[in-house]
Protein backbone atom coordinates (compact mmCIF):
# COMPACT_ATOMS: atom_id res chain seq x y z
CA UNK A 1 0.00 0.00 0.00
CA UNK A 2 1.56 3.30 -1.00
CA UNK A 3 1.72 6.44 0.83
CA UNK A 4 -0.57 8.02 -1.62
CA UNK A 5 -3.44 6.19 -0.88
CA UNK A 6 -3.23 7.27 2.72
CA UNK A 7 -3.69 11.08 1.43
CA UNK A 8 -6.44 10.56 -0.92
CA UNK A 9 -8.96 10.98 1.81
CA UNK A 10 -11.21 9.72 4.04
CA UNK A 11 -14.10 8.74 1.27
CA UNK A 12 -11.67 7.19 -1.25
CA UNK A 13 -10.27 4.97 1.45
CA UNK A 14 -13.85 3.75 2.58
CA UNK A 15 -14.87 2.87 -0.85
CA UNK A 16 -11.22 1.05 -1.55
CA UNK A 17 -12.40 -0.83 1.60
CA UNK A 18 -15.99 -1.98 0.98
CA UNK A 19 -14.56 -2.90 -1.90
CA UNK A 20 -13.05 -6.02 -1.28
CA UNK A 21 -14.62 -6.82 2.55
CA UNK A 22 -17.62 -9.15 2.60
CA UNK A 23 -18.66 -8.68 6.01
CA UNK A 24 -20.97 -6.13 6.10
CA UNK A 25 -24.33 -5.70 4.87
CA UNK A 26 -25.67 -3.42 1.97
CA UNK A 27 -27.14 -0.82 5.07
CA UNK A 28 -24.10 -1.12 6.89
CA UNK A 29 -21.70 -0.15 3.80
CA UNK A 30 -24.27 2.75 2.68
CA UNK A 31 -24.00 4.40 6.28
CA UNK A 32 -20.16 4.09 6.86
CA UNK A 33 -20.14 5.39 2.83
CA UNK A 34 -22.53 8.01 4.21
CA UNK A 35 -20.46 9.16 7.35
CA UNK A 36 -17.39 9.23 5.18
CA UNK A 37 -18.86 11.74 3.24
CA UNK A 38 -19.48 14.53 5.96
CA UNK A 39 -15.89 13.51 6.80
CA UNK A 40 -12.61 15.32 6.71
CA UNK A 41 -10.02 14.16 4.75
CA UNK A 42 -8.40 12.36 7.81
CA UNK A 43 -11.67 11.21 8.55
CA UNK A 44 -12.83 13.36 11.14
CA UNK A 45 -15.01 15.89 12.33
CA UNK A 46 -18.40 13.44 11.55
CA UNK A 47 -21.49 14.93 13.30
CA UNK A 48 -24.80 13.96 11.19
CA UNK A 49 -27.64 13.82 13.51
CA UNK A 50 -29.58 10.95 13.28
CA UNK A 51 -32.86 12.91 11.56
CA UNK A 52 -30.00 13.66 8.69
CA UNK A 53 -28.78 9.61 8.56
CA UNK A 54 -32.69 8.59 8.28
CA UNK A 55 -32.90 10.47 4.66
CA UNK A 56 -30.67 7.38 3.33
CA UNK A 57 -33.60 5.29 2.45
CA UNK A 58 -32.30 2.66 5.15
CA UNK A 59 -35.22 2.14 7.65
CA UNK A 60 -34.54 4.10 11.28
CA UNK A 61 -33.98 0.97 12.93
CA UNK A 62 -31.60 -0.36 11.08
CA UNK A 63 -29.28 2.64 11.66
CA UNK A 64 -27.87 2.26 15.08
CA UNK A 65 -26.83 -1.25 14.53
CA UNK A 66 -24.91 -0.57 11.66
CA UNK A 67 -22.88 2.10 13.67
CA UNK A 68 -22.70 -0.34 16.39
CA UNK A 69 -21.52 -2.53 13.90
CA UNK A 70 -18.65 -0.13 12.65
CA UNK A 71 -18.11 1.18 16.30
CA UNK A 72 -17.72 -3.02 17.68
CA UNK A 73 -14.92 -2.68 14.25
CA UNK A 74 -12.97 -0.48 15.59
CA UNK A 75 -13.75 1.76 12.38
CA UNK A 76 -16.04 4.09 13.47
CA UNK A 77 -14.60 6.08 16.73
CA UNK A 78 -17.28 7.72 18.88
CA UNK A 79 -14.88 11.08 19.83
CA UNK A 80 -17.40 13.19 21.68
CA UNK A 81 -21.37 12.11 22.74
CA UNK A 82 -23.96 14.56 21.91
CA UNK A 83 -26.65 16.12 24.07
CA UNK A 84 -29.89 14.94 23.96
CA UNK A 85 -33.34 17.18 23.56
CA UNK A 86 -34.40 19.84 21.03
CA UNK A 87 -31.49 21.91 20.25
CA UNK A 88 -28.88 19.42 21.71
CA UNK A 89 -25.74 18.19 19.13
CA UNK A 90 -25.47 15.58 17.30
CA UNK A 91 -22.60 12.61 18.21
CA UNK A 92 -19.21 13.43 17.01
CA UNK A 93 -17.88 10.53 15.29
CA UNK A 94 -14.58 9.82 13.20
CA UNK A 95 -13.55 7.33 10.90
CA UNK A 96 -9.88 5.71 11.58
CA UNK A 97 -8.47 5.71 7.87
CA UNK A 98 -5.85 4.06 8.76
CA UNK A 99 -7.32 1.15 10.15
CA UNK A 100 -9.32 1.04 6.88
CA UNK A 101 -6.45 0.72 4.88
CA UNK A 102 -4.98 -1.83 7.07
CA UNK A 103 -8.06 -4.06 6.79
CA UNK A 104 -7.91 -3.44 3.04
CA UNK A 105 -4.39 -5.03 3.09
CA UNK A 106 -5.40 -7.85 4.82
CA UNK A 107 -8.66 -8.68 2.73
CA UNK A 108 -6.78 -8.30 -0.47
CA UNK A 109 -3.74 -11.14 0.70
CA UNK A 110 -6.24 -13.37 2.03
CA UNK A 111 -8.32 -13.48 -1.09
CA UNK A 112 -5.39 -13.41 -3.69
CA UNK A 113 -3.88 -16.42 -1.41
Amino acid sequence: MTGRKKERGCIFAVRDFLTGFPGPTPDQKQVLVYLALYADSDGSNIRPGFARLTTLGIHRRKIRPAINYWRAMRVLILVRPGTPGPGGRADEFRIDVQRLIEFSSTVETEFRG
